[in-house]
């Protein structure tokens, strides 16, 4: 997945099991080979395919899209909350 940080840096992400802060197979949010927790996560969506915006949910992550659009990168649609 394509990622932006607030100053509009792009970063390449992607969600995984392998780290220790991964707990009971939950996945969590990779970036340059850092793990971040949803509470770490200050990254906007730039680009996502529906099963890493699945597992970003799953993660417990909610993050929004980037408005910055452009760079030849699909806009993706805000993750809806089952919270509601």
């Amino acid at each position: 997945m394509k990622l932006r940080t607030f100053e509009g840096e792009q970063f390449e992400g992607e969600m995984t099991t392998d780290f220790p802060i991964s707990q009971d197979g939950i996945p969590v949010l990779l970036v340059i080979d850092r793990p971040f927790s949803p509470e770490e996560a200050e990254f906007f969506i730039e680009y996502a395919t529906q099963e890493e915006l699945d597992l970003l949910r799953e993660g417990g992550y909610d993050l929004p899209p980037w408005e910055g659009g452009g760079e030849g990168y699909e806009e993706v649609d805000e993750i809806d909350s089952d919270d509601n």
